[in-house]
């Protein structure tokens, strides 16, 4: 059996640095998930995504989109 040298490096981040870096073009957050992209994979579990997608839809945000079609490309 022959093993690969490079290991795959996974990235895991909660609901809240997902909505951060969803709103915020020059967040800490979002740099954090273009780096991790860059580096290795993003590994999230429904749950998550779950949660992202609940919190990304309450009113306190509203202010951030034009319309719930905009929203749902946030997690597309």
């Amino acid at each position: 059996m022959i093993f690969s040298k490079t290991m795959i490096k996974y990235f895991v981040f909660d609901a809240n640095t997902l909505i951060s870096a969803s709103l915020l073009i020059d967040s800490i957050n979002r740099k954090a998930i273009k780096r991790a992209i860059l580096d290795g994979e993003i590994a999230f579990s429904s749950e998550t995504l779950n949660e992202f997608k609940e919190v990304i839809f309450r009113k306190i945000f509203d202010s951030y989109f034009v319309s719930d079609d905009e929203r749902y490309r946030t997690f597309k």
